[in-house]
């Protein structure tokens, strides 16, 4: 049995700090839609977003898509998205950590379908690799042959986790680059993500999906600690 991650919970049931999070990690239409060209999606997916916050990919997603499904484990954002989603009879978002959710994708969405597309946008980072695979195995019974998957989030493409400390004085100078003048004032974010949370490395990534039946297709650094992967289910 996979421990709970105490310090995502205590982050993520703590309605100021979703709120701070809401009002600087703000992600533009423009961008959505570009994840959607990258999912490749189509009317007859199905599509499920972890760690879906207020509902503005699902928003995007809906119209181009057979159905959306988003997780979260925020209460608040649950309730913000639910309340996005109105309009749009197509979706549905349950409360769930990651860990969970596939049970209780089971037990929430009457009559689920087989999943054919997965999107996830800064969130898995705050599961401990041990979550992560958890997460992975569980939700592989759920997810259709063909079926694509997109993460973007806290990635080392360059090395694993376990050698972060002798690459830290180096990903400083990086984020300093690629901040430019937002650096100081993200610094303490950065920090906290790569010292207490947990971003892991593309090797890790690439042989967790593999094991569960898919082929990683594609790889969209923007740095050498952030960035995108894309697989599809072989």
């Amino acid at each position: 049995m996979v421990k709970k991650n105490q310090a995502m919970e205590e982050n993520w049931l703590n309605d100021e700090y979703v709120r701070y999070y809401n009002s600087n990690y703000q992600t533009s239409p423009e961008e959505f839609a570009a994840y959607l060209k990258l999912l490749e999606v189509n009317s007859q997916d199905v599509l499920l977003d972890l760690g879906c916050g207020n509902g503005d990919f699902l928003k995007t997603a809906s119209p181009h898509v057979k159905m959306v499904i988003g997780a979260d484990i925020s209460p608040l954002q649950v309730s913000l998205a639910r309340e996005r989603l109105k309009p749009f009879a197509n979706a549905s978002v349950i409360c769930s950590d990651f860990v969970g959710c596939a049970q209780a994708l089971q037990r929430q969405c009457r009559n689920l379908p087989l999943i054919t597309a997965v999107f996830s946008r800064k969130s898995l980072h705050h599961l401990t690799d041990p979550e992560k695979r958890s997460m992975l195995q569980s939700l592989a019974p759920l997810l259709a042959k063909g079926a694509k998957l997109y993460i973007e989030d806290g990635v080392f493409f360059s090395f694993e986790r376990e050698h972060i400390q002798e690459n830290l004085p180096k990903l400083l100078e990086e984020c300093a680059r690629y901040y430019g003048e937002a650096w100081e004032r993200k610094r303490g974010d950065l920090l906290n993500s790569f010292l207490n949370e947990h971003p892991t490395g593309i090797g890790f990534w690439t042989r967790e999906l593999e094991a569960i039946g898919f082929k990683v297709t594609g790889l969209h650094p923007r740095s050498s600690f952030y960035g995108g992967i894309s697989a599809k289910k072989v």
